[in-house]
């Protein structure tokens, strides 16, 4: 529920919800406040705003990565293949990103820096895991990243398949 009180000329607002660090905010009009401090419940009600705000701002891509090794690739089939690019994506400065910095930019830096160094279809697989990561993170993990930043970027090319043709009297 939002607190609206007259403080001199202007209104003041605050919104508290249970789990959530109280936001306030001043405005000249009782009407602006009224509209923002809706706004603010709405966004809180579809979880759009982090939780804690401290705890996110501490939280690293690294974190993520880590945790996503050791809870979800166990249990895949290509454990060993994820687990080495999990070990790329953690040796890059990627990795020290704090997630309330997390952006589109910040992932296509790391896709062009890659590209210099290995070929698109590897870059490609690097950037679907680190996708997932963000997708459980946000999903399974209540961490509250609004917007997955590898979906904002155009993932590199997949290299173009082999043409095979069998020729008469070769085996």
């Amino acid at each position: 529920m939002a607190t609206i009180r007259k403080r001199g000329s202007s209104w003041q607002v605050q919104v508290r919800r249970e789990g959530f660090p109280p936001v306030t905010k001043t405005f000249s009009t009782r009407a602006d406040v009224a509209e923002w401090a809706r706004d603010k419940e709405r966004q809180i009600d579809r979880a759009e705003l982090p939780t804690t705000i401290r705890d996110f701002k501490g939280m690293t891509v690294a974190d993520l990565l880590k945790k996503y090794e050791h809870e979800i690739t166990p249990k895949k089939r290509g454990a060993k293949f994820e687990r080495s690019r999990l070990r790329q994506l953690l040796s890059h400065s990627i990795a020290n990103a704090g997630l309330h910095h997390l952006s589109g930019e910040l992932v296509s830096r790391y896709r062009d820096e890659r590209l210099k160094a290995v070929k698109p279809a590897s870059v490609r697989r690097e950037l679907v895991v680190l996708r997932r990561v963000f997708e459980v993170a946000r999903t399974e993990w209540n961490v509250p990243i609004r917007i997955n930043p590898v979906h904002q970027i155009k993932l590199a090319s997949d290299s173009k398949p082999r043409e095979r043709r069998l020729e008469e009297g070769g085996q």
